[in-house]
């Protein structure tokens, strides 16, 4: 039979509607196991057999084909959504998908991936169906010395994924190499690393190794204790816990203290002063600064956190900061979502009225409420509630009482040496 011909066949028996509707409920049942993360296509393809004992050849083929390619697919919705892979080929999604569903865009990250599997999938069977057979020839031809060569140019590769941290892929790679000894030997059936457990027999298997290693690090960065603390001290803020990334820059004069100390110095050496805060408290605020510019030119989003200054005996206890560290700012980090690069920017007061030239200008009662006028476009009684409101919400309250406290108590601590 002619190409053609086989393709018209093919096609024939594929769009015939039994087997149509069987390949659809294939499809929904392996995108089901694909997206379960340990249920790797293997898995799925051994579950779906037993549903092939009572089909004919081309159906059961059909079948499994079908829950293979589609497991393969659905392993790429928990790699988007929570980073963690389906199945180990959905591993390189998580790198470019879970960013974009972190920014709103998750559908358009799962239809990014359908498209790629499928035209993937097409081009690999066309691919296999016109290379199998001389593939199958070259391959029966490798020897012992071969293989060798094959798995030497892949570990020797190790060294090309990170070059900034060879030792580190080196180690990996080791570790790799480790867990692939545990088990029975085939050739010789000798027992390494077992430690006489029989459950060790077989081997440590790679797949649930690997979507383990992605769920249990992301696990991790979700449920950081410290992380969890601060959203609780600083004003109960819960998205501090979830950000990805949370910094807390702090005035730090004891690294300098400590060392001007070695040159025994005696009563001639003063301790850091209330003027070596202020400075050290200014450089840490120039240095947060500094980060949210380059973490938006790199297109990531950030947000101050000033609450960082309250209770300032349990943000040093959480941090574990000595005498003479202060916590001064704390900043979060992560990828905007959609409607946060769209979403209107607030006004801001006019330049000339903050902006001043060679002397401070006061602004009087009458002067704030004409700029606050221009700026949340409030006017008469609508705007005295505003102030009024803002004035009980940001001035007269709880959290600013506390942190004129805790300021007052970072002083007095750094003044004692604390």
């Amino acid at each position: 039979m002619s190409l053609g011909q086989l393709l018209a066949s093919g096609a024939a028996a594929v769009f015939n509607p039994g087997m149509f509707l069987m390949v659809c409920v294939a499809i929904i049942l392996g995108t089901i196991f694909g997206a379960l993360p340990g249920v790797s296509a293997t898995m799925a393809v051994a579950l779906g057999l037993t549903f092939t004992y009572t089909m004919e050849p081309i159906p059961a083929i059909v079948f499994l084909t079908a829950i293979y390619c589609s497991s393969i697919t659905g392993g790429s919705i928990t790699a988007i959504l929570f980073k963690i892979p389906g199945v180990p080929s959905s591993a390189p999604t998580t790198f470019d998908g879970y960013p974009m569903a972190q920014r709103g865009e998750a559908g358009k990250a799962l239809g990014v991936a359908l498209l790629a599997s499928a035209i993937g999938g097409l081009f690999s069977a066309i691919a296999m169906f016109l290379l199998s057979q001389p593939l199958t020839k070259a391959a029966l031809q490798f020897g012992p010395s071969d293989l060798f060569a094959v798995t030497f140019m892949g570990l020797s590769i190790l060294t090309c994924l990170d070059s900034d941290h060879i030792l580190t892929c080196i180690i990996s790679g080791l570790l790799g190499l480790l867990m692939a000894c545990v088990g029975q030997d085939k050739m010789y059936a000798v027992q390494r690393l077992t430690f006489g457990s029989r459950n060790l027999l077989a081997g440590i298997d790679m797949i649930p190794v690997l979507i383990g290693l992605f769920a249990v690090t992301e696990v991790f960065k979700q449920t950081d204790p410290k992380k969890k603390r601060l959203s609780e001290t600083c004003d109960n803020q819960p998205f501090i816990a979830t950000a990805p990334l949370v910094l807390v820059f702090c005035a730090d004069y004891k690294r300098w203290y400590d060392l001007f100390a070695s040159l025994e110095l005696g009563e001639t050496l003063r301790r850091p002063g209330e003027g070596d805060m202020m400075l050290a408290m200014v450089d840490a605020v120039i240095a947060a600064h500094a980060s949210v510019v380059a973490a938006d030119a790199l297109g990531y989003g950030s947000c101050y956190i000033g609450d960082i200054i309250e209770r300032c005996e349990q943000q040093r206890e959480i941090l574990g900061l000595p005498a003479y560290v202060m916590p001064v700012c704390m900043a979060v980090y992560g990828v905007p979502t959609e409607f946060q690069r769209e979403r209107q920017k607030p006004a801001r007061f006019d330049v000339r009225d903050i902006v001043f030239e060679n002397e401070y200008q006061p602004r009087g009662a009458a002067e704030m409420r004409r700029m606050l006028e221009a700026r949340q476009d409030k006017h008469g009684a609508e705007l005295e509630q505003w102030i009024t409101a803002r004035c009980k919400r940001k001035w007269n309250c709880e959290f600013s009482e506390e942190m004129t406290r805790s300021a007052a108590k970072m002083i007095e601590m750094w003044r004692e040496g604390k």
